[in-house]
């Protein structure tokens, strides 16, 4: 199958592994491959399908040039909320077998995202759909990495102090030892309760990191960052520079842990809610994560382009509101934020 899956997705294996692949006799006409993706999600990513439906018809333009796919579009989309199972069917062109019809499964795990896709010619897809739709829905989870409904905020923040230094240290130890189904929300909330953990680096410190790192003072660069992740595990910007760093000294093994950490910490932020109102507001602990946030959406944080920020109460939690002037539109855009696990905010600082 290894050499199939190179001819027909050449750039397979950076993304996901495949752990199971089954292909019927005519190998280039239909297959079911199913593969684990280093992505977390949430359910909240899929909660709306619009926005789920948007990043499937938008594959084609990440598709590398000499990729033999061409025009990817999504035709429908749906939500198992019990089994944590996204399904959408789909159409492709290969340069290699012509016109392609596909059933996708993505079923969310504490350790990624079990993707099971089973594709054919699309004049034999019809007779090929219930069968393709049994395969899918027979997948079974194991309990150990089984999604479980998310605990509610203020829960995780009813830990006292010990309590959360000893989540944190638990966590933290496991995902140096490479388990990345840790709940890397659940550590950022136990960050947030914890005095052994600082929850943003001083702006100080910030500065000389993107100095050294600006100046291609790459083993100062991770030195400093390093400072800063053994103080705080939860920085995503010092695990992110690490990783940079990491990359231009060839250590490619650290560049991947730090990248990994980086995108997962992210990853549970951005996942957890779609910040569009103030129920579905991002969870974060700090305004560094808000930046994050905002610059993980090309959205400008700072300057002219902030219209206004406003904290206020509402239903039950303190919420952020950010508004700024979006650079490809030029419209106002609302970004609401969830602040239950910072101190009470009076004035957003001015970068």
């Amino acid at each position: 199958m290894g050499s199939v899956t190179q001819q027909l997705l050449p750039n397979f294996g950076s993304a996901m592994k495949v752990s199971h692949a089954y292909t019927p006799s005519d190998l280039m006409t239909q297959s079911v491959i199913i593969a684990l993706t280093g992505i977390h999600y949430t359910d909240a990513y899929f909660k709306k399908l619009s926005g789920a439906d948007q990043s499937a018809d938008s594959v084609s333009k990440y598709l590398p040039a000499d990729s033999p796919f061409r025009n990817v579009q999504t035709e429908a989309a749906h939500y198992d909320t019990d089994r944590h199972l996204f399904w959408s069917t789909g159409k492709l062109d290969s340069v290699l077998t012509g016109e392609l019809r596909m059933m996708t499964g993505l079923y969310i795990t504490k350790a990624g995202t079990v993707m099971v896709t089973c594709a054919s010619k699309a004049a034999e897809f019809a007779k090929l759909e219930a069968e393709c739709r049994q395969i899918i829905g027979s997948v079974q989870i194991d309990p150990k990495v089984a999604m479980t409904p998310p605990a509610p905020i203020e829960e995780l923040l009813k830990r006292t102090t010990e309590q959360a230094n000893s989540t944190y240290r638990q966590l933290v130890d496991r995902v140096k030892a490479g388990d990345f189904s840790v709940d890397f929300r659940e550590l950022r909330m136990a960050c947030a309760r914890s005095n052994v953990c600082e929850k943003r680096a001083a702006p100080a410190e910030l500065a000389d990191l993107y100095r050294a790192q600006s100046e291609k003072r790459y083993t100062d660069a991770i030195d400093l960052a390093q400072k800063q992740i053994d103080h705080g595990f939860i920085n995503i910007e010092a695990h992110l520079v690490a990783s940079q760093a990491y990359t231009a000294l060839n250590q490619p093994e650290k560049t991947k842990f730090h990248m990994d950490v980086m995108m997962a910490l992210l990853q549970s932020v951005i996942t957890s809610d779609d910040g569009g109102t103030e129920a579905t507001a991002y969870e974060v602990i700090s305004f560094r994560e808000m930046y994050c946030v905002m610059a993980s959406r090309n959205l400008p944080y700072g300057g002219d382009d902030v219209v206004s920020t406003r904290s206020y109460t509402a239903g039950g939690h303190q919420i952020y509101r950010y508004e700024v002037r979006d650079p490809k539109t030029q419209q106002n855009i609302v970004i609401f934020f969830n602040t239950d696990a910072m101190p009470q905010i009076v004035t957003l600082p001015r970068q």
